[in-house]
């Protein structure tokens, strides 16, 4: 098994309840076939993330050539010998047994349609698209579809999973609704720090990169791209590998008309860097970090808006912080703290009914016995999410450096999606009312999300320093990025 696989293994086996051996085989051995109506708007693109995607684990991927030109088959099969050389992708009619993914107008049974901001999922029959896709539709679409081929692949059962006979979600206004968020103007110019520049960054840089044309971007990050990054990342390939090459450079890549500031080192060494005007300081920053004291850092940034995306195993999640509160320190678990079936069991969700998977849901009578009326307030919030996800959903906010994981890239992409989600809305000024916490089991889906609009904690540092923290700002301020 190669080095950048294990990742994947690990994860399927947990999620499917399996030995790593077993999990090995059952991957090594999976069939994806795709095909494309390449004209649909943003089909093709969407192909080639998804082929990228999957083209980072173990299986075989076909694709159906009918519709699609010489060169527009060249090029998928270019990114995807560029990740397995020795593995190319294969042309033709859909192996045996295979799962099969159709993008555009057309039949198949799963079908995806990339619209707007968002995806349209179908199993046997085409969704209508309403509106061409942005970069961040055609990630979230690939990711999601993606995902689909996981469950298959990984053969877990139906009752720790959800196979998705519709799906219609919008990573900007988590909701179903696809045509309330607005497209970006052509002469959007985003500025922004990618702190962390991971499976999530990655993916972060690879959205914004297709979104817009022009930017400011802090890009910081320490390492360089090894032989394990290639399964779990959304950029770099195996020629990248052998060069080493520097992760920030990585991202400058895949923003090639965006004005880079970068910083190879660590992020505490960065916020220095801002206050000495080394470094410009920006509005809003996304983190992709693996641990919370990286995280802290990122907070010291002292952005207006810190969108801080997270994954732990199949959950992913979005915490949108503010510098005056709730920061992140507000918003992580504080060491020590009640494990998340201690908290649920504390909110009057009995210990048998928390860990037993299977198709329980918050219902009316659960909300009528919880245990306090603050219990009853949040369970009331999350009618109809199944416990089973709330549980694996609440295992996400006591993640640490200890037991993190990378995720594999669907779950990497769905979590910068919903980052790159949250900035279109503050772009926009459509984030008033969203959840400033919210986040989903990517195994289950986003109907079955945690959604909290969490208060600043009184007795935190942006509380009890505000006053400073504002001046810090105001004097940041004064280094905007260009």
């Amino acid at each position: 098994m190669r080095a950048e696989e294990t990742r994947t293994v690990r994860l399927a086996a947990r999620a499917a309840r399996g030995s790593e051996s077993e999990l090995q085989q059952r991957l090594a051995a999976a069939r994806t076939h795709i095909r494309v109506d390449a004209a649909t708007p943003g089909a093709l693109a969407c192909a080639e993330v998804l082929i990228s995607t999957m083209r980072r684990g173990p299986g075989q991927v076909s694709v159906d050539p009918a519709g699609l030109t010489s060169a527009q088959l060249q090029r998928l099969q270019r990114s995807a010998a560029a990740l397995a050389p020795t593995r190319p992708l294969l042309l033709g009619a859909s192996p045996r047994g295979a799962t099969r993914i159709a993008i555009g107008h057309t039949t198949g049974e799963i079908v995806i349609v990339p619209d707007a901001h968002g995806v349209r999922l179908s199993r046997g029959q085409s969704p209508v698209q309403q509106r061409a896709p942005s970069m961040l539709g055609v990630v979230f679409a690939a990711s999601v579809a993606a995902g689909e081929a996981f469950k298959d692949a990984a053969q877990i059962s139906d009752e720790h999973c959800v196979r998705h006979q519709q799906l219609v979600f919008c990573p900007v206004t988590l909701a179903g609704d696809l045509g309330t968020a607005p497209t970006m103007s052509p002469s959007w110019e985003p500025i922004v720090t990618l702190a962390g520049l991971g499976a999530i960054g990655t993916a972060h840089a690879l959205i914004l990169g297709g979104l817009a044309e022009r930017g400011g971007v802090v890009l910081i990050d320490r390492q360089r791209y090894a032989a394990e990054n290639l399964g779990t990342y959304s950029l770099g390939d195996t020629l990248d590998v052998a060069a080493r090459i520097q992760k920030v450079k990585l991202a400058e890549r895949a923003l090639p008309g965006w004005r880079h500031h970068p910083h190879e080192g660590e992020l505490s060494e960065a916020v220095h860097a801002v206050d000495t005007q080394r470094l410009p300081w920006t509005p809003v920053a996304l983190a992709g970090l693996d641990n919370h004291d990286a995280r802290r850092d990122a907070q010291r940034l002292q952005a207006d808006r810190l969108l801080d995306a997270a994954t732990g195993d199949t959950a992913v999640g979005l915490r949108d912080t503010h510098a005056t509160g709730p920061c992140l320190a507000c918003m992580l678990p504080r060491a020590g703290g009640p494990s998340p079936t201690d908290a649920l069991t504390k909110l009057g969700i009995p210990l048998e009914l928390a860990r037993a998977p299977g198709d329980a849901v918050v219902d009316d009578a659960l909300i009528a016995r919880a245990a306090s009326e603050d219990a009853r307030l949040l369970l009331s919030a999350q009618r109809g999410t199944p416990i089973c996800g709330l549980l694996r959903a609440a295992d996400l906010t006591e993640l640490n450096s200890g037991d993190y994981m990378p995720a594999v890239p669907f779950v990497s992409q769905q979590a910068a999606c919903l980052a790159v989600g949250r900035l279109v809305a503050i772009t926009a000024g459509i984030d008033e009312g969203l959840p400033n916490f919210f986040q989903y089991d990517t195994l289950i889906g986003p109907h079955a999300a945690i959604r909290q609009r969490r208060r600043a904690d009184p007795a935190c540092a942006c509380q009890q320093r505000a006053e400073t923290i504002t001046q810090v700002r105001q004097e940041r301020r004064q280094g905007l990025a260009a």
